[in-house]
C-alpha cells in the first residue's frame, strides 16, 4: 500500500511539474544579474557577443600506469591540450544566449590507440516574464574518460542531455524553482579492456527522465537554503530488466564567492524502485559538497564528500554506493606562488539488485601535491604529483598509480 501511495504521489509530482513547464515557457536564472555578470566577466566584446576563450593544459607528464590496475600496467606521457570557449549575447534585453564549448585532445607518446579528441558543447537561452526566470538547456559531451570512479581505463561515451527551467519570485528573498528534463547515455566501446564479459553498451546505454521542485530561501544574507524534491525514471536501451524509477529528497546551502567560506552542501536521501519483480527496492543515502574556507588571507581549506549511488558495468545484477570524502590545503607564500595538498578516501560497496547482498568492496585513497606560480591575473601554471591506490576483494580490479605533470589553471 505504501509503495503504491508513493508511486501515485511521484506521478502527480512529476505531472504538476511537466504542466508548469509547458504551460510557462520559462527559465531558471535572475535574468538581470546573469546579463550583468555576463558584461562584467567578458574580456572581450565583439559587436552584441561577449567572449571569454581559455587555453586548458591538463595531465601533462608521466604516469606509471594509464590503466591504473595493478595486472595491466602500462606506463606513459600523456597530455590533455584544448580550449574552454565561452560566447554570450544578449537579444533585445528580452533574450540572453550562451554558448560553452570545451574541446580538447588526450595525448599519447606510446599508446597511440588511447588518443582521442573530447568535447562538451552548452547551449543555453535565458528570458524573464515578470518574476518568472526561464533556462532552456541543452548539452552533448563526447568523451574519452573515466565516467565514475569505479572505472580505471578511460573509455569512449557520448552524453546528451536538455533541460526546462523555471524560477517565480524574488532571488533576494524566497523563489520557487521547477524544472524537468532527460539524459541519454550511450557507450561506444562494447568491451572494457578488451573483456566481452563487460560489455559497456549492452550494460549501460540507457535514458534517464527527472523532474523536480526547489524552495529557496536567501539566510545569513547572500547564502542560499534550497529543498528539494526530484523524480527520475531509468531506461536501459539493451537490459530492460533494470528500469526502474524513484525519487530523491535533499536539503543544501549555497554560499556566494564573496566570503571566507564558499562551495556548496547537500545532503538527503534516494529511493529507487526497480521493474523487475525479482529486483527489491532500495534506499540509500545521498549528498555532495565542496567547501573552501579563507583564513589569514593565505591560508586555504577545503573539504568535499560524495553519496552517490550507480549502476555497475561489472555486472548488470548489481549496483554500488560510492561515498568518499577529502580534505586539502593551499597556502599562498606570496601572491603569486602556492602550495597545495589534498588526501581522499573513498569506497565503493557493490550489492545485488536482487537480494541486496554485499558482493564486492572497493577502498580507494588519492593524495595529490601542487605547485603553483601566477602568471598573469588568475591564470597560473603548476606542477603536481599525484599517488592513487585502490584495493578490491575482486584481485583483477585492485588499482594503483602515480603521476607528475604540470597544468595551467584559470582560478588562482
Amino acid at each position: 500500500m505504501q509503495l503504491i501511495r508513493r508511486d501515485i504521489f511521484d506521478r502527480l509530482i512529476i505531472s504538476v511539474i511537466f504542466v508548469c513547464a509547458l504551460s510557462s515557457l520559462v527559465q531558471a536564472e535572475d535574468f538581470f544579474a546573469l546579463k550583468k555578470r555576463l558584461v562584467d566577466n567578458s574580456r572581450f566584446q565583439l559587436g552584441f557577443l561577449y567572449i571569454n576563450p581559455f587555453l586548458t593544459l591538463e595531465n601533462v607528464g608521466y604516469t606509471n600506469n594509464i590503466y591504473s590496475y595493478d595486472n595491466i600496467v602500462q606506463p606513459d606521457w600523456t597530455a590533455d591540450i584544448g580550449a574552454d570557449i565561452r560566447v554570450s549575447s544578449i537579444l533585445g534585453n528580452r533574450f540572453i544566449l550562451a554558448l560553452r564549448d570545451r574541446p580538447f585532445y588526450s595525448f599519447y607518446v606510446k599508446n597511440k590507440n588511447e588518443e582521442a579528441f573530447n568535447n562538451n558543447l552548452n547551449v543555453a537561452l535565458h528570458s524573464y516574464l515578470g518574476r518568472l526566470n526561464v533556462t532552456f538547456e541543452a548539452e552533448r559531451s563526447t568523451f574519452r574518460q573515466r565516467p565514475t570512479r569505479e572505472f580505471g581505463a578511460r573509455v569512449r561515451f557520448t552524453r546528451e542531455s536538455e533541460t526546462l527551467s523555471i524560477d517565480y519570485g524574488k532571488h533576494t528573498s524566497f523563489f520557487l524553482n521547477v524544472y524537468a528534463g532527460v539524459t541519454r547515455h550511450s557507450f561506444e566501446d562494447d568491451t572494457y579492456l578488451g573483456n566481452a564479459e563487460f560489455d559497456l553498451s549492452r550494460f549501460l546505454d540507457r535514458e534517464e527522465l527527472n523532474a523536480g521542485v526547489n524552495l529557496n530561501k536567501m539566510v545569513f544574507s547572500r547564502t542560499r537554503m534550497y529543498l528539494n524534491y526530484e523524480y527520475f525514471n531509468y531506461s536501459f536501451t539493451h537490459t530492460p530488466e533494470r528500469n526502474g524509477d524513484g525519487s530523491l529528497v535533499s536539503l543544501g546551502f549555497i554560499l556566494p564567492e564573496i566570503g571566507h567560506i564558499t562551495g556548496s552542501v547537500r545532503v538527503g536521501y534516494k529511493f529507487y524502485s526497480p521493474r523487475n519483480p525479482v529486483y527489491q527496492d532500495y534506499s540509500t543515502p545521498f549528498g555532495t559538497g565542496k567547501l573552501s574556507f579563507l583564513l589569514f588571507r593565505r591560508l586555504k581549506l577545503k573539504i568535499d564528500y560524495l553519496l552517490e549511488n550507480f549502476f555497475s558495468f561489472y555486472n548488470p545484477q548489481q549496483y554500488y554506493n560510492d561515498r568518499s570524502v577529502g580534505a586539502g590545503a593551499e597556502f599562498y607564500f606570496t601572491r603569486n606562488i602556492k602550495i597545495g595538498y589534498e588526501y581522499h578516501i573513498g569506497k565503493m560497496v557493490f550489492r545485488n539488485l536482487s537480494d541486496g547482498a554485499v558482493r564486492r568492496t572497493d577502498d580507494t585513497r588519492r593524495s595529490a601535491a601542487t605547485f603553483s606560480v601566477r602568471m598573469f591575473k588568475n591564470l597560473g601554471i603548476g606542477l603536481q604529483y599525484i599517488r592513487f591506490q585502490g584495493e578490491s576483494d575482486e584481485s583483477n580490479f585492485s588499482r594503483s598509480y602515480e603521476f607528475i605533470g604540470g597544468y595551467i589553471t584559470h582560478e588562482f
